[in-house]
């Protein structure tokens, strides 16, 4: 799956209703932005948890994918501009 698409999913289950990647190029002043929008189907038994953004749980799902994401980004943005 693209890199970009798992953030946009990953984005929505934390509650957002779309997710916008921009990149732009230090040497082009156009901007450069896809939307895409995603959805999640769990196969595994929910934690009610994970939907309450106060408990341990959701926190900890939270700061691992903001993580995992920054690094991906990071990752993805460094091939493409460098």
């Amino acid at each position: 799956m693209d890199p970009i698409r798992l953030c946009a999913i990953l984005a929505v289950i934390l509650g957002a209703t779309s997710f916008i990647a921009s990149q732009t190029p230090a040497n082009t002043p156009e901007e450069v932005s896809q939307e895409f929008t995603g959805s999640w189907k769990i196969d595994d038994q929910w934690d009610s948890d994970y939907a309450n953004s106060s408990t341990p749980k959701y926190k900890k799902l939270a700061r691992d994918l903001k993580n995992y994401l920054t690094e991906v980004l990071q990752e993805i943005i460094s091939r493409r501009f460098s």
